[in-house]
């Protein structure tokens, strides 16, 4: 039967996991605080060094104090009605208007900072008589861009899409039920929508979770 130290379970330190430097040789499995946002890591491939902290190295490390995602799929895509009052959002999500913007600008539509949690995101545009496009829509969290696809625009549709989350549309009233998903997020998160030609307003619909901490 294998036995370990505690020692050894702790990274090599029994008061917790040693803080993570670079160049510095990391054992398979061993823990180790990234000092850029003091979360705990563990070494998944075999025994090395790196100059890339863990929090970005999603090819060495896997989060071990928190859930961290890599990958987001786009959970909900369609037409449907302008969500503009409360009847037609899910109670706790934030309706945002975003202004117009040209074609081939990356525009930010949601800025997160801190820590906490998207829960989720829906975005929506019409094309009001405007030609068929293509929305590039981009998830970066904690500099990690998790998500990047395509929805595409009819000229005379709106177009709905959830990089974070799903919805469910109800025959009638039609309203939006948000169902989280939950992206953590340990300093930052924001959503970028790009256009191949001119968009005109467009609305994100959001929810979050911000985590309280000892300082």
């Amino acid at each position: 039967m294998a036995t370990a130290s505690l020692d050894e379970l702790n990274g090599g330190n029994s008061l917790g996991a040693l803080v993570w430097q670079s160049g510095r040789i990391v054992r398979q499995w061993e823990a180790v605080v990234s000092p850029l946002d003091g979360e705990v890591y563990r070494r998944k491939t075999a025994t090395g060094s790196g100059a890339t902290d863990p929090s970005i190295d999603t090819t060495n490390y896997r989060a071990a104090s928190y859930n961290r995602v890599t990958s987001q799929a786009n959970q909900w895509a369609g037409g449907a009605p302008t969500v503009t009052t409360n009847n037609t959002k899910a109670s706790g999500t934030t309706l945002s208007t975003v202004p117009g913007f040209t074609a081939g600008e990356r525009k930010l539509v949601l800025s997160l900072t801190g820590r906490g949690a998207l829960l989720f995101a829906m975005l929506r545009w019409s094309a009001s008589g405007a030609p068929a496009s293509v929305l590039r829509t981009e998830l970066v969290v904690d500099d990690r861009t998790i998500f990047d696809a395509n929805q595409s625009l009819g000229s005379a549709n709106s177009a709905y899409w959830c990089p974070v989350g799903t919805v469910i549309a109800i025959t009638g009233a039609d309203p939006r039920t948000a169902l989280p998903n939950r992206v953590e997020f340990r300093k930052s998160a924001a959503l970028y929508v790009t256009s191949n030609v001119a968009q005109g307003l467009g609305q994100v619909l959001f929810e979050t979770m911000y985590e309280g901490y000892e300082s």
